[in-house]
């Protein structure tokens, strides 16, 4: 997870929409002195305009693809994707997975290729969860050490 502090000196191409899990985000791009970034989703509606500086994490490096989210060095606003449907994916596959295995009674190599592909997906959305949660306490902590203005 890399840490930037950047200033986004014109924020254009503003629109809403949803993320792949279906999370209300506002896309917009931003340039930044020479460099510009394009196509980013940030989680809900950010108060994004002109000469903000945010404290942003990213997942890769140097990648805005991969936003976690960010602190507005203006307002203080904590800016962080939930994690409500990953911890919702894992609780639910606790009785999809117990009824898998009363399934693999009748059809075995079907049931157990099921479980499988439930535990693989239960693993990534359980990475993310963790992931998110890591990020949003980095945030926190940030605005906590760094007495933000509100």
């Amino acid at each position: 997870m890399q840490r930037i502090t950047i200033t986004m000196d014109r924020v254009f191409d503003v629109t809403t929409g949803q993320s792949r899990y279906r999370e209300a985000c506002t896309f917009f791009s931003f340039q930044s002195g020479d460099a510009s970034q394009f196509g980013i989703a940030a989680p809900g509606s950010p108060n994004l305009r002109n000469g903000m500086t945010v404290s942003a994490l990213l997942e890769k490096s140097d990648d805005w693809q991969t936003l976690l989210g960010w602190v507005n060095h203006d307002n203080g606003e904590i800016v962080c994707w939930s994690r409500a449907y990953h911890a919702f994916f894992v609780s639910c596959s606790i009785p999809v997975g117990l009824a898998l295995l009363v399934f693999c009674k009748e059809s075995p190599k079907i049931g157990i290729a099921c479980l499988f592909a439930l535990a693989f997906y239960v693993y990534l959305s359980a990475k993310e969860y963790c992931s998110l949660t890591k990020a949003r306490r980095a945030l926190k902590d940030l605005y906590a050490n760094h007495g933000f203005s509100r």
